[in-house]
């Protein structure tokens, strides 16, 4: 077994899968709630699986690239800067650096 099972478990907390998440929350809550709703759910069942079963560098890309549409589409902006001022302000550190620290011996 290795990383595409874990890759396969975030693929459903994709933004297309988000569908109905957001649907439910869209405009009713705030970003802070959105993020931690995201944190909670989606980021927590990634970092647990990671640690049994490692990623490579592409699916890593791929669920930054995620991470990135879901900023970009929750505060409506095109920017990267915006991007990153936004993970900074809601300590949401990019994906890369939270698998590493999970994993970290």
């Amino acid at each position: 077994m290795d990383g595409s099972v874990v890759f396969a478990m975030w693929r459903q907390c994709s933004p297309p899968r988000l569908t109905p998440f957001s649907l439910k929350t869209d405009r009713c809550a705030s970003e802070p709630v959105v993020l931690s709703l995201l944190r909670s759910k989606c980021m927590t069942i990634l970092l647990y699986a990671v640690e049994a079963l490692p990623l490579l560098d592409g699916q890593i890309q791929s669920i930054e690239f995620t991470l990135t549409r879901i900023f970009i589409k929750l505060f409506r902006t095109g920017s990267p800067n915006t991007d990153n001022a936004c993970r900074v302000n809601f300590g949401f550190p990019p994906a890369k650096y939270q698998i590493f620290i999970r994993t970290a011996c």
